[in-house]
């Protein structure tokens, strides 16, 4: 009885490791199955591409014709990576980018075929008027409809795009040498941080409101309007070192003096008229 049990046991014992063995295989043979779909399968070449319409900015036609090359590939193998440098290369046709002004791009794989795109633009900073110096000053480009975003590009989009476009400070360009070009680099992100900059402080410490700002594009200088007369900066020196100059002159100019403008550009004098 012992013997016909031991020999029992040893079968059932032979037949688990058969079972092991066949257990393991049928899931190797399941993997290699997955990672041939994943690699070699049709079934999941993209076929759709659907974008998340979070800014009236967006150009559908545009987006689609950018991204026509990544429809058959396939969706395991492409990169998040690769879809911004689609996005913001040139279209030969269109002049200009599909996203000039993309910020980011968040990719979402919906399996089998499809793409889904979230598109993040940079914000848009001001209105933009970029004008023909003469003493006519007449805009090139229509009113209302160009715009700057925080980083300095030079976009032109109808103002019902923009999200409370009329309500944006205006910035008009003048003085420049090659006239500036809708979807392209306009002003150094540096060049605006000491604008805004500026502003900020003649609002806090002087308590005066800016009613227009002029920026000479060539000469690299910005002109701010106040109620009495405008204020003249550069960027080749330090904003606060400008700003110092202002507070010694409002200190040793009696008031009224200043019709026009104060220049503070000068290291060593204060110009007004």
């Amino acid at each position: 009885m012992d013997r016909m049990m031991q020999r029992l046991v040893q079968r059932i014992l032979s037949y688990r490791d058969l079972l092991l063995r066949f257990a393991v295989g049928i899931v190797i043979g399941l993997l290699l199955l997955s990672v041939g779909l994943a690699l070699f399968s049709p079934i999941l070449e993209i076929r759709e591409v659907r974008v998340a319409r979070t800014d009236l900015r967006l150009n559908d036609e545009l987006i689609q014709q950018s991204l026509r090359m990544i429809f058959g590939r396939h969706l395991v193998l492409l990169g998040a990576q690769e879809i911004a440098p689609l996005l913001t290369q040139d279209i030969p046709a269109q002049s200009r980018s599909a996203v000039p002004d993309l910020a980011s791009v968040r990719m979402t794989k919906l399996y089998p075929s499809a793409l889904q795109l979230r598109l993040t633009l940079k914000p848009v900073a001001y209105r933009l008027r970029v004008t023909i110096k003469d003493q006519n000053s007449v805009p090139v480009a229509g009113s209302g409809a160009d715009f700057l975003t925080d980083d300095g590009l030079y976009v032109t989009y109808p103002a019902s795009r923009i999200a409370s476009g009329s309500s944006l400070p205006l910035l008009t360009i003048v003085d420049w040498g090659v006239r500036p070009t809708p979807w392209k680099p306009l002003l150094p992100r540096a060049f605006l941080q000491d604008l805004h900059d500026a502003e900020a402080a003649l609002s806090k410490d002087f308590q005066l409101s800016i009613r227009s700002r002029t920026v000479y594009l060539r000469a690299r200088e910005f002109h701010l309007q106040t109620p009495s007369y405008a204020l003249w900066f550069d960027t080749t020196s330090p904003l606060t070192q400008q700003l110092q100059r202002y507070r010694v002159f409002l200190e040793s100019t009696p008031p009224g003096a200043v019709k026009q403008y104060v220049d503070l550009r000068l290291t060593n004098a204060i110009v007004y008229q």
